[in-house]
């Protein structure tokens, strides 16, 4: 079978960026001077229960809000507006004094959200 190859032409096709919801803005070599801004805001809180000498859990999760703005000469404001909420979890239990059995799960985004939405042509 052959395989099939990525070319200049083809490098910003849907099918080669598009596997996790990527977004990008495309800015003609004739308009390349823009604005970009992100604004960041997490926090975290983590609970911790101790239901007898041996059993324990702790959870918690992480919310991370994440806007982004792009402005190009000439052309509408994108945005990206994201809220992501990232739970988590550690089931622990005591064999003895110096012995811990463990079970964990926490969630993780799928991409990183700090993205640009903008690129430039390449050179």
């Amino acid at each position: 079978m052959k395989q099939k190859s990525t070319t200049f032409n083809t490098l910003l096709d849907p099918a080669n960026i598009d596997q996790y919801g990527l977004v990008y803005g495309n800015i003609p070599a004739s308009s390349t001077d823009y604005d970009g801004k992100g604004m960041l805001n997490a926090g975290y809180v983590m609970l911790d229960n101790k239901f007898s000498d041996k059993v324990k859990l702790t959870w918690g999760a992480r919310v991370e809000k994440y806007k982004q703005e792009l402005t190009a000469a000439g052309k509408s404001k994108v945005t990206l507006d994201n809220t992501d909420v990232l739970p988590s979890f550690l089931f622990t239990y005591a064999l003895n004094n110096k012995t811990n059995i463990r079970l964990g799960r926490f969630t993780k985004r799928k991409q990183a959200r700090v993205q640009r939405i903008g690129y430039l042509p390449l050179l």
